[in-house]
């Protein structure tokens, strides 16, 4: 359910909140997977096609579902405001096929970086993420200098309760080097209320890579699938 008026926007530098271990194992058992499940899988919903016999299926009911003709379908696109660039030397591009509630369908999502790569791993095993979008609409704002620029946030995610969160993905040692949280202060001074309720600035020092590292394998045992029943 969307909120009713935004709370005030400021420059949030705690790192994104995780399951606990003890929560993790709780979410285990709940949800009946080798790991935690993903919160871009369906209700009820499979990361494979396949049924193995025996499972609650009767002969003749397992004969029908072998019997169904399955068809392929393409994700859905991303809905970034520009191209990632997909050459780069100095790190990593690429995209993940993501179900979240906010789709009726699979989508892609593109990511520029190991760092963002990571953020997005542990981000898809929240349970409480309704929507990410990556590379937003550019926000407009004055420098301390008093000229114009524009910056486009790194991802924009939208929590189940309606919160919407303006996310900055930076190695630490640019952000100091840059002082970057003096300019992000003034990207969140003029950023529109609709766009989002807080800006958040998350660095390597948040994103631990061990536990990124397992959050990707379990989002890989559990990627949605892309095969329907024909009609």
């Amino acid at each position: 359910m969307e909120q009713e008026g935004p709370s005030e926007l400021g420059v949030d530098f705690e790192p994104t909140p995780l399951l606990s271990p003890k929560a993790q194992k709780k979410s285990t058992r709940r949800n009946g997977f080798g790991g935690i499940a993903p919160a871009f899988l369906k209700e009820g919903g499979s990361a494979s096609s396949s049924v193995p016999k025996g499972r609650g299926m009767d002969d003749r009911a397992f004969r029908n579902h072998m019997n169904q003709t399955l068809i392929h379908r393409a994700p859905e696109p991303s809905r970034a405001s520009r191209d990632v660039v997909r050459r780069s030397k100095a790190s990593l591009r690429g995209s993940m096929i993501v179900k979240l509630p906010a789709y009726e369908r699979p989508r892609v999502i593109q990511f520029e970086s190991m760092l963002e790569y990571r953020f997005l791993c542990l981000t898809l095993l929240r349970p409480d993420i309704h929507d990410i979008l990556e590379q937003p609409p550019a926000i407009l704002y004055r420098r301390a200098d008093g000229s114009n620029a524009s910056h486009i946030f790194d991802f924009r995610v939208t929590l189940t309760n309606g919160e919407r969160i303006a996310v900055a993905i930076k190695p630490a040692d640019r952000v100091i080097r840059r002082d970057f949280i003096a300019e992000l202060r003034h990207i969140a001074a003029d950023m529109p209320k609709h766009f989002a309720h807080r800006v958040k600035l998350v660095t390597d020092e948040q994103l631990d890579r061990r536990a990124a590292a397992e959050a990707a394998r379990r989002i890989m045992w559990n990627r949605p699938a892309l095969t329907e029943v024909a009609a």
